[in-house]
């Protein structure tokens, strides 16, 4: 069986952000801009990974990648603004847990992406600056295992 992607591992977890209560959108691809209408938002970002060929034997490859989890609560015209953090604030705890209670997420054909919440963390309350535009949010970090055999070529 193949390992899963990083798209599928993308969608697994746009899958379990997209049940969060609060959240209008959750984009697996970079925005151009965020519209109003669809904040809170998630941007959900592929990062760096380590590769391993020796955990489970010289035929398999396991995968650990780190994925940025990018709350976006509101825009905000002039520094930071109270009410966009009280949105925040609730957001990053529903966040945090969703990605808590789902320690294992499964491919439509059934093959296992562990989830990773204690590899990661927050950023807190902060502005992030997005297309020119300030917005009070956070960075998240969670990471993903994958793992499978390989037939060597050749």
């Amino acid at each position: 069986m193949s390992i899963p992607t990083i798209v599928e591992q993308q969608e697994a977890i746009a899958a379990v952000l997209r049940d969060v209560s609060g959240i209008n959108r959750v984009f697996v691809d970079y925005p151009r801009a965020l519209d109003r209408a669809w904040l809170p938002a998630i941007l959900l970002t592929p990062m760096d990974a380590r590769y391993d060929r020796e955990q489970k034997g010289a035929l398999s490859l396991t995968t650990f990648r780190n994925w940025r989890v990018q709350i976006m609560a509101s825009s905000v015209e002039h520094g930071r603004d109270g009410d966009a953090e009280a949105t925040l604030k609730p957001l990053i705890d529903a966040v945090q847990l969703a990605l808590a209670e789902n320690p294992v997420l499964v491919t439509p054909d059934n093959r296992a992406i562990v989830l990773r919440l204690h590899q990661g963390g927050d950023a807190g309350v902060r502005l992030i600056l997005h297309s020119g535009k300030a917005y009070v949010g956070t960075n998240m970090t969670c990471q993903t295992e994958v793992s499978g055999y390989i037939e060597p070529k050749g």
